[in-house]
């Protein structure tokens, strides 16, 4: 809207191409010499009022779906980091029995790491992602705390009994919500905490049979739900504030992993690596398919931490295990007991809970969007306002 000033008197002009091609048809020189026509404030904004209607309208449909492309996305993700992370342990397990009888667990991490590594820059040289660097002491201790998470819970599992070992890898769970808590003062709902104690509880009655531990192996345990726990949330943060993806994360992250990986394979088995002897043809591949499945969990873990949350990411765990479970009972005919189907029914309640509680809680932030777009638009009675002030 222009406001020209004839005299002591004020007029409305609408200086609108559109119109004005509408007036004089196809001939540009019409267009531009067009007459415009007097229009009352009132009776021009309101075209202008539909138009904003309608562009709400489609934010809140736009955002809709996109909310909808993100979840399936992030299905995708945790499909994929099962699919991969059983596929890792059925092949080390491989390589831990005969014939291949490979016994450096250490040896194998930075392995992984190295070839975690080598995949992300084929990719990144290939064009898939552009570089995005944060400070060098961001990836000092995100990959410090990396390496010690997988350290500590594997010789936790050294320690300890199976059972034991469950038990202190659940409380990682906890342990992200404390750490939320007084680091970022971030409470979740009431529903979503009582989802989080059923899943325990049911991974409980499913897992564990046992309870034999030591005092050292108590402490490694926990020092690995404790780093497990950090890594995670540092993972989820730098992604979030840097605005860094997966990929760009793990460029510059896995040397230095890999680095500080195999200066702990060296002190705890260099001298029976040197003395091992050669492996077999069987063995080199058997290592190389475990190396693309340990890219696939951790491409895949960085991803679920940066869609969503360390505590989704440790749901989505829970149900691997649970998968796992079902799948040894039902096509490997492992015994099965009582306590283990009800652990079983109440964790897949949980979980059922849990996601459910998780999309109510993105559709309230959507809605909370949305009255923010609305609210953020100008009224009726704001626009005049805007027009006179012009």
């Amino acid at each position: 809207y222009q406001r020209r000033v004839h005299g002591g008197g004020a007029s409305i002009h609408i200086n609108s191409s559109l119109s004005a091609q509408r007036r004089a048809g196809s001939n540009p020189t019409l267009m531009s010499q067009a007459p415009v026509t007097a229009t009352p404030p009132q009776a021009a904004l309101a075209p202008v009022q539909l138009v904003v209607n309608v562009h709400e309208v489609d934010k809140s449909s736009l955002l809709s779906i996109a909310l909808q492309w993100e979840n399936v996305l992030t299905l995708l993700c945790i499909a994929g980091n099962m699919v991969s992370a059983i596929g890792v342990v059925v092949v080390v397990k491989a390589l831990y029995q005969a014939p291949c009888m490979y016994h450096f667990a250490n040896t194998l991490i930075v392995f992984h790491i190295v070839v975690t590594g080598a995949c992300v820059y084929a990719c990144y040289y290939c064009g898939v992602f552009p570089a995005k660097r944060i400070a060098w002491s961001q990836y000092l201790w995100i990959s410090t705390a990396k390496v010690l998470s997988i350290c500590t819970v594997n010789y936790s599992l050294y320690l300890n009994s199976v059972g034991m070992y469950q038990v202190l890898k659940f409380s990682n769970i906890p342990i992200i919500c404390i750490i939320e808590y007084f680091g970022w003062s971030k409470l979740y709902s009431v529903r979503i905490y009582m989802s989080l104690i059923l899943v325990l509880v049911g991974i409980y009655l499913t897992c564990v049979t046992e309870l034999r531990f030591s005092l050292p192996g108590m402490i490694i345990g926990l020092i690995g739900a404790v780093t497990t726990a950090i890594y995670q949330l540092m993972t989820s943060h730098f992604q979030k504030v840097h605005s860094i993806n997966a990929m760009q994360l793990l460029l510059f992250e896995s040397p230095i992993a890999a680095l500080l990986s195999a200066v702990i394979a060296a002190f705890t088995e260099a001298s029976s690596l040197a003395s091992a002897p050669p492996l077999s043809i069987t063995c080199w591949c058997l290592l190389a398919v475990s190396g693309i499945f340990a890219f696939g969990v951790n491409l895949t873990t960085y991803l679920i931490i940066g869609r969503t949350s360390p505590v989704t990411y440790a749901m989505s765990g829970h149900f691997k295990s649970i998968a796992v479970i079902i799948f040894g009972y039902t096509v490997l005919s492992q015994p099965v007991e009582l306590r283990n189907l009800c652990g079983i029914s109440i964790a897949f309640i949980a979980i059922i809970w849990y996601t459910q509680s998780k999309l109510k809680e993105q559709q309230t932030n959507s809605m909370n969007s949305n009255l923010n777009i609305v609210s953020s638009s100008p009224s009726q009675d704001e626009v005049p306002a805007i027009a006179r002030a012009r």
